[in-house]
């Protein structure tokens, strides 16, 4: 999520990873040069900490279909965008069960488990007060980035 004022940025995540609490650090102690315009923070994504209206944005960039209670998340967007705030979302979707090959194990490493139909996210969002402007398939992007998975998992076996 972001703040914005003037050119000072807030961002929010709710990513956890080893990786990320590293370059959290270099931006918040001046190492990349961005202390003064960038604050990181990481919570939880269901249970946002910040007050109401106090967001410009907020941009989910593919961890919508992670969050166990995908209703209660757009519902804290919602409560934490200012009025006339946008939220962006970029996330896998599907729209039919899984082929039997790309089940189990596979499914959660490319973040396909728990992705719904899009019209589900849509309707997610309406429910928390959020009206959809724009929404894009590109179902063809999911397929190549599992069979890429995919082919990455065999060649290691």
């Amino acid at each position: 999520m972001l703040r914005c004022s003037g050119r000072y940025f807030e961002y929010f995540d709710s990513f956890v990873s080893p990786k990320w609490p590293g370059f959290f650090a270099s931006v918040q102690h001046g190492t990349l040069g961005l202390s003064a315009l960038v604050h990181f923070e990481q919570g939880d994504a269901e249970s946002l900490s910040f007050p109401d209206g106090s967001f410009d944005a907020v941009i989910c960039e593919c961890a919508f279909c992670t969050f166990p209670d995908k209703s209660r998340a757009a519902s804290g967007f919602t409560r934490v965008l200012e009025t006339g705030g946008r939220v962006g979302i970029s996330d896998l979707t599907r729209a039919a069960e899984l082929p039997k090959e790309l089940e189990g194990l596979l499914a959660w490493i490319a973040c396909i488990a728990d992705a719904h139909p899009v019209e589900k996210y849509v309707d997610w969002l309406r429910t928390a007060g959020l009206t959809p402007k724009a929404t894009e398939v590109h179902d063809e992007a999911l397929t190549d980035m599992v069979r890429t998975i995919q082919g990455k998992l065999f060649a290691a076996e």
